[in-house]
């Protein structure tokens, strides 16, 4: 299958909103960075348009996470970089990603297919979050980035299951 359809196209223009994210965050123009995120937001769309028009592809399936935590994680350094973001948390659930995504890469490596789950899609949008009340310095951030980490572990703990089961089917 091609690599440039309509759903990676709507994948690649949530990458390059990460130019202006950064932009409105570091010129403390909140409302136009929630502008940006609310356009990045829209572009989530590009699951559903693959699954619809039937153009989903082992390439998009990587691209589209690899993306969102290339949109939020720069996003997310772009608060630690102006102190409006604590670093041991960002660190926590930077950490419990990167491992999460370690082990996806080896499921597709092995089996070409991850099951999204519901808590999967959900702790994407907890995420999501965090960096919206991180440019807005919302005072209930760190307790936010809190429950935001605990939604990652479950995550990887799920992750984890499902390449246990792959290694035991093999």
């Amino acid at each position: 299958m091609k690599k440039l359809n309509w759903p990676n196209a709507l994948t690649t223009i949530r990458l390059l909103l990460t130019i202006p994210l950064v932009y409105f965050i570091t010129t403390d123009q909140a409302y136009n960075a929630f502008t940006v995120m609310i356009l990045a937001l829209i572009t989530e769309l590009d699951g559903t348009v693959a699954r619809k028009t039937n153009t989903a592809s082992k390439f998009g399936k990587l691209y589209d996470p690899l993306v969102d935590g290339t949109f939020l994680g720069v996003g997310w350094l772009t608060l630690l970089y102006l102190g409006k973001i604590p670093l041991a948390p960002l660190a926590i659930f930077i950490i419990t990603y990167l491992i999460s995504l370690a082990i996806i890469l080896k499921i597709y490596k092995i089996k070409k297919d991850v099951k999204i789950t519901p808590l999967m899609k959900f702790s994407g949008l907890v995420a999501s979050f965090m960096l919206v009340f991180g440019v807005f310095e919302a005072g209930f951030l760190i307790y936010y980035m809190f429950i935001a980490i605990v939604f990652a572990l479950m995550v990887l703990y799920t992750i984890i299951n499902q390449y246990r089961e792959i290694l035991n089917t093999n």
